[in-house]
């Protein structure tokens, strides 16, 4: 019994969309060069949302994340941990502009 569990676990990790992922964090790299050339306010925004959906995608894929069984944990490390740290450095760059704008 404890090989056909070992058998399944394998196989799920042969069936990991690793080349669709990879393909997708060079596409999203792309925009994000052809984003930073770009002039504009929220532009940083932009660029810090595309860098979290590669976290996630990183996370999810290639750490194995999304394959988890403990749902708690997966919501916690690939979604809230994130997501709190962007909004850390939202508020630090958003500080930072407005007090170089008042300077």
């Amino acid at each position: 019994m404890s090989e056909e569990k070992t058998m399944e676990t394998h196989d799920e990790h042969h069936k990991l969309p690793l080349l669709q992922t990879a393909l997708a964090l060079a596409v999203i790299t792309i925009i994000e060069l052809i984003i930073s050339e770009l002039e504009g306010e929220f532009i940083t925004y932009l660029l810090l949302a595309l860098t979290f959906v590669k976290g996630l995608l990183i996370a999810s894929v290639f750490m194995e994340v999304a394959y988890d069984k403990d749902t708690t944990r997966i919501v916690l490390y690939v979604f809230v941990v994130p997501f709190v740290a962007v909004l850390l450095l939202l508020l630090a760059i958003n500080s930072d502009w407005r007090t170089a704008v008042v300077a």
